[in-house]
């Protein structure tokens, strides 16, 4: 089974290793639900063809799902 970015250990994880620090102020949120990640694409009617633009990807959440 593959373990996703999209889990909040693994979100911590990548954070910590990249040393990079969040700001409340900044209003800084990250998706860390695999299956909503999923059901966002899934919504989007996204086909393998299709040309995809993610504007603030974040850690590449959605991303990772994209991918094949």
């Amino acid at each position: 089974m593959h373990s996703y970015i999209s889990s909040p250990g693994k979100t911590a994880q990548i954070l910590k290793k990249y040393g990079i620090r969040l700001k409340k102020s900044l209003g800084q949120s990250f998706l860390i639900d695999t299956n909503s990640a999923k059901k966002i694409i899934s919504y989007a009617g996204v086909n393998a063809d299709d040309v995809i633009l993610e504007v603030g990807s974040g850690i590449g959440s959605l991303t990772e799902i994209l991918l094949p």
